[in-house]
């Protein structure tokens, strides 16, 4: 089985804006990043618990931004206006945020702050690592890059994990971290939720250059997920759309805001258990 897995691998190279010297002088570790972040306390950029009144509710998913001149600015803010007015509870933003490497962040922060209402959480993608980014931009604009938190009401709990690839890893730390807090806290959850910047599964004929999972590290995890009953992985970095799902477990490659495609997608949570994605267009 594993190997007709493997024929599913790959991702996009995606548009120019792969910036190849930074790659090579990545700034940061996920081990590092990893030590920042379990010292971290819970904050606005990700609280423990989300609280929502709402039977049924929404988050939203999207990536890969790539925020370059005024026209994309605009288009997020019109996006940022749609996720008010339709009354999502969450928002997963997973990585690539700026076009040119080790831009800062504070841009975007400030205008995801200006819609409160909707309780947005960032994952660090590879393009956040690139030239110290990681040390002068994402860690004092956004903090932690691996944490958990709940979107609860009266009558269930969901589990929602954000977790750090930027480099095409978890590292040993992290990942025994995240099996701990399986073990700890799967159970206690309807349903889990996992968010991540780097993503498992892309449409055959895409190839990656960076940032892409070791395949013994790719098994492990889709191992882990499986035994745990994880609802959904999403994730970006291809800039193009996949949804598949292994033993139960859907994996969702959404793809960028760079690429024609320029689609994000919203996640419905029935107050029955079921739940639904839908792509939607960002223009």
């Amino acid at each position: 089985m594993w190997l007709g897995l493997m024929g599913l691998l790959g991702g996009s190279s995606a548009c120019s804006t792969y910036d190849l010297g930074g790659v090579i002088a990545a700034g940061s570790s996920v081990q590092e990043r990893f030590e920042h972040s379990i010292s971290m306390p819970d904050c606005a950029s990700h609280p423990a618990t989300i609280r929502t009144s709402q039977e049924n509710y929404r988050f939203l998913v999207a990536t890969d931004f790539h925020l370059r001149d005024q026209g994309d600015w605009d288009r997020l803010g019109g996006f940022l206006e749609r996720a008010h007015t339709e009354n999502f509870v969450a928002g997963l933003l997973l990585g690539d945020y700026m076009y040119e490497a080790g831009s800062s962040l504070e841009r975007l922060r400030d205008s995801l702050n200006r819609r409160p209402e909707v309780t947005y959480l960032t994952a660090i993608g590879n393009h956040e690592v690139y030239k110290e980014g990681y040390q002068q931009a994402y860690r004092p604009v956004f903090g932690a890059t691996c944490y958990a938190f709940r979107i609860e009401s009266t009558d269930y709990s969901d589990l929602f994990i954000v977790l750090d690839s930027a480099n095409g890893t978890l590292g040993v730390r992290q990942y025994d971290w995240l099996e701990s807090l399986l073990a700890e806290e799967r159970d206690k959850a309807r349903h889990c939720f996992i968010g991540t910047h780097t993503h498992f599964f892309a449409p055959a004929g895409h190839v990656d250059l960076v940032s892409t999972y070791p395949v013994d590290e790719w098994m492990k995890l889709l191992d882990l997920f499986a035994r745990y009953r994880v609802t959904a992985v999403f994730s970006g970095h291809s800039h193009v759309r996949d949804d598949t799902t292994v033993e139960g477990v859907r994996y969702v490659t959404v793809a960028s805001w760079c690429e024609d495609a320029r689609e994000w997608c919203q996640v419905t949570c029935q107050a029955d258990g079921s739940w639904q994605i839908d792509f939607r267009s960002v223009d």
